[in-house]
């Protein structure tokens, strides 16, 4: 997970943040679907985030 990679997190770590991200409505989350293999969750930054990150 590149995310992981940049923060260097384990990807389980970034996963659970962006996760709660997603519950906060500041991104967005929807399965990719490749050739083969799983499909992957694709994160999304939302306008309505920049709301959420003044609320802090």
């Amino acid at each position: 997970m590149q995310m992981a990679r940049t923060m260097g997190a384990s990807r389980s770590t970034a996963r659970r943040y962006l996760e709660f991200l997603v519950a906060e409505q500041a991104v967005s989350a929807e399965l990719g679907y490749g050739d083969v293999g799983r499909p992957e969750r694709r994160y999304r930054l939302l306008e309505t985030a920049h709301e959420w990150l003044d609320t802090l």
